[in-house]
């Protein structure tokens, strides 16, 4: 038992008070603090929405400086440059074709070409809720150099990656749209002069990072990139005299720089290579006829062929560096140590066709099945078939805009004439003895290519699980596989190398035509 006393009953309630007050101070405080806390809150909400607002803005300003260079490239195929402003009016990603991937809501953009001297200075300007970004380019004409080579994938044309076994490790590019369907894997970027459709979003790999809405790695409506055509073999040969070029097999020389200027040549050739005895090639070859290859190669040089070139089976370097990619740090250092192993380009003035056609060895040959639908050059203004645009589908060969492989000809679709070799496989110099027909050679199994293979035709044929290490570049690709396609960027094609000898080793006399680059930039 406690006795209280009048005392202890003042110092109590004295206590009560004082505790009151430090009770009404701390909620006070607490109030104030919590007030303050909301207000950075709410600030800092409103900041990151403005930046994230920002990068929005920025992208989609970045889309209409691509779309600007698109036009400017047109209006020039066309002779139509304009001579005073040009306004690019209600520009919106999800505009063109389809809605896809590619568009922030009705966020407009707008552009402004006008002309300065032999330039244009472009503005482009998005606007998105608060957030404004404004982008001032200068584009000009320069020389497009061999870029072309810098993609694993190149069509002269439209491109298409259908299927989920497909797997690109390197930038891919088409002078047309791009499409894809079934979740193919890009590991790079993806390019094209068209529109990009990735069916919402039926992608994998890098290309498909989506950041703020936009997908950074996926470039639609860029400029065209010139492809060079083999229409005339003659400077190739001349090339070929020039440098000594040659093609042996186990020591022998088989082609001396040109192989069917000579009477006693046919023209046509059958190259087989074994770990013993390899192809060896040496600086840019020409058959004039069809060739047929298989088997391992090695050197530095190209196969130019006056017709189609025949891949029949693995076909793969003796000295190979290898599938490694290297990241950005170390391809320096990869392409010095790289630099000397075999690499190979089979250049075709018709078409590259992989596999047995005949379908006699390792399934069905089915490619005919897509190539078909491909080929016929009435496109009309803008080179891309489907696209219903002036000229297209008239009849009449507008040879300025529609000559795509440079031949002067209005070709028609692919039949079975431009797949089928020119004579009979035993009429091949260096037939073996014991082959009869093409499905002797060759196999619908091909496992492995190692080299870049160029037409301004198509490159179609049918195969399982195949890995290509170097490039693909084509008008028209009808590729049928069975499990996977892999594809492996040859780094050492790459324009970066190429300073001081731009085709070392792909002598296609790169187009000194010109396009329209950005040579200036600002914001």
């Amino acid at each position: 038992m406690y006795l209280f006393t009048r005392t202890h009953i003042r110092l109590l309630s004295s206590n009560r008070g004082m505790a009151l007050m430090l009770v009404v101070v701390f909620v006070a405080m607490s109030t104030m603090i919590a007030g303050i806390s909301m207000s950075m809150s709410v600030n800092e909400i409103k900041n990151v929405q403005h930046v994230v607002d920002s990068t929005a803005a920025l992208y989609l300003a970045e889309a209409g400086i691509q779309r600007a260079l698109y036009e400017v490239n047109q209006l020039d195929k066309a002779h139509n440059l304009p001579t005073a402003d040009y306004a690019i009016e209600g520009f919106k990603l999800d505009a063109v074709g389809e809605v896809g991937d590619n568009f922030l809501g009705d966020n407009a953009i707008d552009v402004m070409i006008k002309p300065e001297a032999a330039s244009f200075i472009v503005e482009s300007s998005a606007l998105v809720r608060s957030a404004t970004k404004t982008i001032f380019v200068t584009i000009s004409k320069e020389n497009a150099g061999p870029s072309i080579f810098d993609y694993v994938y190149f069509m002269n044309n439209l491109g298409t990656f259908y299927g989920n076994g497909i797997l690109a490790r390197g930038d891919i590019r088409s002078n047309g749209p791009f499409y894809f369907d079934e979740n193919p894997t890009v590991n790079g970027e993806i390019y094209a002069s068209g529109e990009i459709d990735t069916d919402d979003g039926d992608i994998r790999g890098t290309a498909s990072y989506e950041q703020d809405g936009e997908f950074p790695y996926q470039h639609p409506f860029s400029t065209e990139l010139p492809m060079p055509n083999l229409s005339d073999l003659t400077k190739y040969e001349e090339m070929a005299l020039a440098n000594n070029a040659s093609i042996s097999v186990g020591g022998t020389v088989i082609v001396d720089g040109v192989f069917g200027d000579d009477g006693d040549e046919c023209g046509n050739i059958i190259l087989i290579g074994t770990v013993q005895n390899p192809i060896e090639v040496y600086g840019p070859v020409v058959i004039r006829g069809d060739v047929i290859v298989k088997g391992k190669i090695m050197g530095h040089g190209t196969i130019y062929s006056g017709r189609n070139i025949y891949v029949a089976d693995n076909t793969t370097y003796k000295n190979s560096p290898g599938t490694a990619l290297p990241n950005e740090e170390a391809m320096d250092t990869w392409y010095e140590n790289n630099m000397d192993e075999d690499i190979i380009c089979y250049a075709a003035r018709e078409n590259i066709i992989l596999g047995d056609y005949t379908s006699t060895t390792g399934g069905e040959w089915t490619a005919d099945t897509v190539l078909f639908n491909k080929g016929d050059e009435d496109v009309g203004e803008d080179g891309i078939p489907g696209t219903d645009d002036d000229y297209e589908n008239d009849g009449e060969f507008q040879a300025e805009y529609e000559d795509l492989d440079g031949d002067g000809i209005m070709d028609d679709n692919y039949g079975w004439s431009d797949v089928q070799t020119s004579v009979p496989i035993t009429e091949f110099a260096y037939c073996p003895e014991d082959i009869e027909g093409f499905g002797d050679i060759a196999t619908n199994d091909i496992g492995s290519i190692e080299g870049v293979l160029f037409t301004n035709h198509a490159i179609a044929g049918e195969v399982k699980n195949l890995t290509v290490f170097g490039a693909l570049l084509a008008k028209d690709e009808a590729i049928c596989y069975d499990n996977s396609l892999n594809l492996f960027y040859d780094l050492r094609l790459h324009s970066r190398f190429m300073t001081t000898n731009a085709d070392w080793f792909i002598q296609l006399g790169l187009p000194s035509d010109q396009v329209w680059r950005i040579t200036e930039w600002r914001e």
